[in-house]
C-alpha cells in the first residue's frame, strides 16, 4: 500500500468522523431546545403562581375590587399594592415577548399570552400606570401593549368576570 492510498483512507476516516460529529451536535442542539422550552414553561408557571399568591393578599383584593369593579377612589396603600400587582403581571409578559422575538415561543402562543395580559388594563388606574411605566419598557413591547390597550373592547375582563360570578350565583 502506498502513501496515496493511506492518505485516501485517512480522508475517508476523517469525513466519517466529521459526519458523526455533526449528527452528535444536531442531537445535542435538539435536546437543548427541548430543555430550554421546558425551562420556559416552568418559569412561566412559577411566575403565574407568584402573581396568584399576590392576588391572595386581602388588601390587594380590596384594591382590585375598587380599581376594577366598584371604581371607588383608591387610597395611597391601594396604589402601592396595585403597582406591585401590575409589575408582577408585566414581567412574565415581558419575558414572553423576548422569548417570542428570539423564536422560543410561537406567534400564536405570544398572542394568547398577550390577550391574557389584556385583562389587567380594564381599569383606568392600570392604563394610567402604563402611561407612566411603559416608557421604561422595550420600544417594540411598548408598541404591542399600546396596540392591545387600544383594542381592549375585544376583552372586557371585569364585565366577563361579573357575568361568570352572576351565573354561578344563579346555578
Amino acid at each position: 500500500m502506498n502513501w496515496e492510498a493511506l492518505g485516501a483512507i485517512g480522508e475517508i476516516v476523517g469525513a466519517i468522523g466529521v459526519i458523526i460529529t455533526l449528527v452528535y451536535l444536531a442531537i445535542q442542539i435538539r435536546n437543548n431546545s427541548h430543555l430550554i422550552w421546558s425551562q420556559n414553561i416552568h418559569a412561566r408557571t412559577q411566575q403565574m403562581q407568584e402573581t396568584m399568591a399576590l392576588q391572595a393578599n386581602p388588601d390587594l383584593v380590596i384594591a382590585i375590587e375598587k380599581a376594577y369593579f366598584s371604581r371607588e377612589t383608591l387610597e395611597p396603600k391601594d396604589f402601592i399594592l396595585l403597582e406591585a400587582y401590575l409589575v408582577s403581571a408585566l414581567m412574565p409578559v415581558r419575558d414572553d415577548f423576548l422569548h417570542f422575538e428570539k423564536g422560543l415561543i410561537s406567534e400564536e402562543e405570544w398572542v394568547r399570552r398577550k390577550r391574557g395580559f389584556a385583562q389587567y388594563f380594564d381599569a383606568n388606574y392600570a392604563k394610567e400606570w402604563w402611561s407612566r411605566t411603559g416608557q421604561d419598557i422595550e420600544p417594540r413591547l411598548r408598541l404591542e401593549i399600546n396596540d392591545m390597550i387600544d383594542h381592549l373592547t375585544e376583552f372586557n375582563y371585569a364585565g366577563n368576570l361579573m357575568k361568570g360570578m352572576q351565573a354561578d350565583d344563579n346555578a
